[in-house]
């Protein structure tokens, strides 16, 4: 499962979010970008910019489990490194901002995630 995820309250950055570190690996190299994954890993946030289309981009892979604990879990650990990289990125300060910025991404990736794994159709 692949999602793009526009940060509605962030013009220029995306999110795209892969369940399965298979499709995760297959989305670095379609921006030409190293993948070293190790067998423990159960998940990833890398962080780039693209200048064909002038964003910065985000992506998150996150290795398929039973445990939807663990899931969730791991989602919020790497959105928590993804709002890193936005504060990073744009010279963000605010502690106010990054945690509303990292309750929104989280439940904006949950949405996606749950839709995708109740098997509801994805817009």
């Amino acid at each position: 499962m692949i999602k793009n995820i526009k940060l509605k309250h962030l013009m220029y950055d995306e999110l795209i979010l892969c369940y399965g570190l298979k499709d995760y690996k297959n989305m670095l190299g379609k921006y030409n970008l190293e993948c070293r994954i190790s067998p423990a890993t159960t998940g990833q946030c890398t962080s780039f910019y693209y200048e064909v289309d002038g964003y910065r981009k985000f992506i998150i892979g996150l290795k398929k489990k039973d445990d939807i604990d663990d899931v969730k879990l791991t989602l919020l650990h790497e959105v928590v490194h993804a709002v890193t990289f936005i504060m990073e990125a744009h010279d963000f300060e605010c502690d106010e901002y990054r945690a509303y910025t990292t309750c929104s991404l989280y439940k904006e990736c949950c949405d996606a995630l749950w839709s995708h794994l109740s098997g509801a159709k994805e817009s």
